[in-house]
């Protein structure tokens, strides 16, 4: 879980349509790199961002502030 979710805070999010969730120019890890490269993963890569950008809203920000802190 800790992975998923350092993985998800580490990209930055912008709106395209047909690319990652973050700015393929700037991808500089082999994942990153390889998620710009392959539509399925970039596809997959956007529709992930959402569900946890929408998770992130329905979190109690005092356990999130708590998570965060531990972590």
């Amino acid at each position: 879980m800790f992975f998923f979710v350092f993985v998800l805070s580490s990209v930055v999010v912008v709106n395209h349509s047909e690319s990652a969730s973050f700015d393929c120019g700037k991808a500089k890890s082999r994942v990153e790199k390889m998620i710009c490269t392959d539509s399925e993963l970039s596809s997959m890569d956007e529709d992930m961002a959402k569900i946890y950008f929408e998770a992130l809203k329905n979190i109690d920000q005092n356990k999130l502030k708590k998570f965060k802190s531990n972590h």
